[in-house]
């Protein structure tokens, strides 16, 4: 049974992302483990191990954990960058791999562009509140 307070979360991730820059990929992978166990839906969890599993070069390991934290956040715009570049690295590797790559890149461009425009939003609210 793992504890679930919010910072206990936030440790294991950054103990993680810590071991990934180290080089300690096991150990980078045994803690998003941890996190997927704390919380299955945390994003950045699934990003940062698909971040290890390229350095491993396992890159359909890579995708489905970058596709997985798409399934959480269709938006999140560093995940459809990422999911770009082990797609094009599959390409590489394997020619046969059919993939759109104009799409995927509109695609990223509209969720960057709804990001800023989410962001740029609860800016104008906060400042209206302010205003008040």
């Amino acid at each position: 049974l793992i504890p679930t307070h919010p910072d206990i979360l936030s440790t294991a991730y950054d103990v993680s992302q810590s071991a990934y820059e180290l080089d300690l990929l096991d150990e980078a992978l045994l803690y998003s483990d941890i996190c997927i166990g704390l919380n299955n839906k945390y994003k950045f969890t699934y990003l940062l191990r698909g971040q290890i599993y390229i350095k491993m070069n396992e890159l359909d390991i890579a995708l489905e954990n970058i596709d997985t934290s798409l399934a959480i956040d269709p938006g999140y715009a560093d995940a459809k960058v990422m999911r770009l570049e082990v797609l094009t690295l599959l390409s590489d590797k394997n020619s046969d791999i059919k993939y759109n790559h104009d799409a995927i890149i509109e695609e990223t461009r509209q969720a960057e562009l709804l990001m800023k425009s989410e962001f740029d939003n609860k800016l104008n609210d906060l400042q209206s509140k302010g205003d008040k």
